[in-house]
Parts: structure tokens; C-alpha cells; sequence
């Protein structure tokens, strides 16, 4: 769990209201960081993260000719805190969720099979989504986490 250095109120505020102005956008599946009209999960941060008073600067990384914004490298940035963590990288994590990844392909491979490639690709999405949120609700340590995070906030 991540947590920027804000410079003050106003940097809160203001990345805050940025999230807030992006809900119900849809996910931004060709990883798009140059157009917030369709959006993805690091690329929210860094954006509200770059339109605070005091912007905290996200580096993107080039993948396949397109400059993106990946998780791991917000662990990376100085005027962010790490306030949890498991130790893991995404990738690593993303390894260990097998049973996620098995979802997501029986969804992808189903979905595919009725009604063709595009909707196996939202099959995976949901899939994989599904069963990452059973997991984390399951999950007792990070339950544990939150429950104390919110009590003492």
C-alpha cells in the first residue's frame, strides 16, 4: 500500500477531486497515458499525482512503443510511501494468484467460444477481477491491515 507525501491540503484535495472527476470513464485497454478519456489504474495516480500544487513526477516506461505508467515503478518514486507491503513486485504477485489466472482463462476461453475473441477478452478481465476480489476479501492478513488503516486514520 501506497502513499504520496503530500506537500499540503491542497495537493490532497486536488488529487482527489482529479479521481473523483475520472469515475465511470472506461478502462483503458490500449494503456492510452496521453488521453484520460479512457483510463487505467496507474495511470489515474500519476495523473492526479502530476495535477497537484506540488505534483509528485510518475515516470512512465516505454513497452512495445507506447510510454505507460506500471505499478512497480510507483514504489520507485521518492515522494511516495510505502506503508505496506508484502515484499513482492506485481510481477511476482501476479505469479502467485494462479488460481486468478486459471478464472480468467476458463472465462476468456468460455467467452471466446460463444461469442468470439473480443468478448474472451472481457471474459479474462471479469474473470480474473472476480476472482481476485474473493481472494482479497479473504485474504485475513490484508483484512486485518485495512481494519486497523481505517480505525486509526
Amino acid at each position: 500500500m501506497l502513499r504520496p507525501r503530500y506537500g499540503d491540503v491542497t495537493d490532497r484535495r486536488v488529487a482527489l477531486d482529479y479521481a473523483r472527476s475520472v469515475l465511470g470513464r472506461p478502462f483503458d485497454t490500449v494503456f492510452n497515458s496521453d488521453d484520460d478519456s479512457a483510463i487505467y489504474c496507474a495511470e489515474l495516480v500519476r495523473n492526479a499525482l502530476a495535477r497537484m500544487p506540488h505534483p509528485i513526477d510518475v515516470p512512465t516506461r516505454t513497452v512495445l512503443g507506447r510510454e505507460i505508467v506500471l505499478p512497480d515503478v510507483l514504489r520507485k518514486v521518492p515522494e511516495v510511501e510505502t506503508v505496506w507491503s508484502t515484499g513482492g513486485t506485481f510481477a511476482g504477485n501476479m505469479a502467485s494468484h494462479w488460481p486468478q489466472a486459471a478464472a480468467g482463462i476458463a472465462c476468456a476461453a468460455a467467452a471466446a467460444a460463444a461469442a468470439g475473441p473480443l468478448a474472451g477478452m472481457a471474459g479474462f478481465v471479469l474473470g480474473t477481477a472476480g476472482a481476485t476480489l474473493v481472494g482479497d476479501v479473504a485474504d485475513p492478513t490484508l483484512r486485518r491491515y485495512l481494519v486497523h488503516w481505517w480505525r486509526d486514520r
